[in-house]
């Protein structure tokens, strides 16, 4: 067991969760939200773990512990209902699972930390995770994200946390956050570029199929 085949290993599992519904899309524009979903569930998942972890070393109520194990536990249903055709409810469960996960952690944190601007980040991603066709829910739910975001901004200072920590333990669990969070951002920037340059790839080759399909058929001077 190298090296090398654990990565491809890790590679074939990517690949299977992150297309898992593809065949479902309605047409090939779509599998690029399809994918771009999936994608998400797992980082998100794999970031919330992370940050599980990192709360091991801290004083923390076990309903806090819970709440995160839940999350982690919930998340990878979205890759189950795209894999099952439900495209457009897995879109609806990630986004209003991820809202209200956020939330709870806003009140449980208070105004000892800055956890709403998840909420701001996840209006930014809605409006990739929605394909055109699906306008509506993309500019609603981008709006109602938005919204809970403002009221938490405006709210921020007045809220009492529910968590009790040392200034210590609240000034370190702010700074991994933060670079955590940074980090999701990168990498889910980069996963966005990627998938768009996969599918701008795809449909060149598709046109280019057209075109020689065309060719065969019709005779030059009318092509």
């Amino acid at each position: 067991f190298t090296l090398q085949k654990g990565l491809s290993m890790i590679q074939i599992l990517w690949n299977t969760l992150a297309y898992s519904g593809v065949l479902h899309a309605r047409d090939y524009t779509e599998n690029k939200h399809i994918v771009l979903v999936n994608g998400l569930s797992i980082l998100v998942a794999m970031f919330t773990f992370v940050n599980f972890c990192v709360y091991l070393f801290f004083e923390i109520p076990l309903f806090y512990r819970a709440s995160l194990l839940i999350y982690i536990f919930l998340v990878p249903f979205t890759i189950y209902f795209n894999s099952i055709g439900k495209l457009l409810f897995a879109r609806i469960f990630i986004t209003l699972l991820s809202t209200a996960y956020t939330s709870f952690i806003v009140f449980a944190q208070g105004n000892q930390s800055t956890a709403h601007f998840f909420l701001l980040a996840e209006a930014l991603v809605i409006f990739f995770i929605f394909p055109s066709r699906d306008r509506n829910w993309k500019i609603g739910f981008s709006v109602f994200v938005f919204l809970i975001f403002s009221a938490f901004e405006i709210f921020h200072e007045s809220m009492t946390p529910l968590l009790a920590m040392d200034p210590e333990t609240i000034l370190v669990r702010k700074k991994v956050m933060d670079i955590l969070f940074g980090v999701l951002i990168i990498i889910f920037a980069l996963y966005i570029n990627s998938i768009f340059q996969k599918s701008e790839l795809a449909n060149q080759l598709e046109h280019e199929k057209s075109e020689r399909l065309l060719l065969n058929i019709l005779p030059a001077p009318i092509i």
